[in-house]
């Protein structure tokens, strides 16, 4: 469970989304209306790392699509 602080939360939102970063400011003000679990330590608001799918949802970012392994054709056999 790593923390991390909310000016980090951006950049991280994007790197796990593939989506353009959250403002700064549209992160804090969903933080401060309790749209996502956060905990203000030490005079900064963290988060826990485990959470960015949460966070991502409720900031309206969608979640890249897994991506599957080409499909290979097997051999026929012959007849």
């Amino acid at each position: 469970m790593a923390r991390i602080g909310l000016t980090r939360t951006p950049v991280r939102l994007a790197t796990h989304t593939g989506q353009p970063a959250p403002s700064y400011r549209r992160l804090w003000d969903a933080t401060i209306a309790g749209k996502f679990p956060a905990e203000f330590i030490g005079n900064r608001w963290t988060v826990d790392e485990n959470d960015l799918d949460i966070i991502a949802a409720a900031m309206g970012m969608t979640m890249p699509k897994p991506r599957q392994a080409p499909v290979q054709a097997r051999p026929v056999a012959a007849t």
